[in-house]
Formats: C-alpha cells, structure tokens, sequence
C-alpha cells in the first residue's frame, strides 16, 4: 500500500447511546460523535437510483482506505467534505497494515 495516496481528510465517527426517555426506555434516536480525523484514499463506485417510497432516491458508494485501526466498526459512519457516509462493510488488507470502507450516502 502506498500511503502517499492517502490524500483526503475525513472524520470517523461512532454511535453515541441515546439517553434515556421520560418513561425510563431509551432514547428515540442515536447520535453520532467524532472519535478521529485520518487522511484517506476515496474511490468512487458506481451508484444506483431507485424508489423509496414514492420518491426517486439516488445512492452515492465510494471506497475509503486508511490506516489500520482495531477501533473501526461497520456501525460508524464518516464524513467526506460535509457529506455523511454510513459503513456497509469493512475489510483488513495486510497483516494490519489497512482498512478498506464500503460506505454509502443517500440523497
């Protein structure tokens, strides 16, 4: 892996638990909150448009690589240039020498 291609910054970050409710469940909705900003490689991959509902939605998928991390789950999501990305998928290359990110973004 050349590391010098690793030339755009963006920010991981991890499912904070929602606090609790007024009838003692938990929250309705997650947060997310910044754990680190590492440079990355970002490969676009072909997309796909298709109906929700009644609503034509169009999904944007791009492969990240960054350094290993042992901390990185597929319930993390990460920022590219202000535009959120949700994990799909990761996978280690290396004897941890990186990662490999399947994320994608809707709208």
């Amino acid at each position: 892996m050349n590391f010098g291609q690793l030339d755009r910054l963006i920010t991981l970050q991890k499912p904070m638990p929602a606090p609790a409710n007024s009838f003692g469940g938990s929250g309705q909705q997650s947060t997310f909150t910044d754990v680190a900003q590492v440079y990355a490689k970002v490969d676009s991959v072909p997309g796909s448009e298709g109906f929700v509902g009644d609503q034509l939605t169009a999904t944007q998928r791009q492969k990240i690589t960054i350094r290993y991390r042992a901390d990185v789950a597929p319930d993390w999501q990460l920022v590219i240039d202000g535009r959120t990305f949700q994990i799909t998928d990761l996978q280690q290359f290396g004897r941890r020498v990186g990662l490999l990110l399947f994320v994608y973004s809707r709208g």
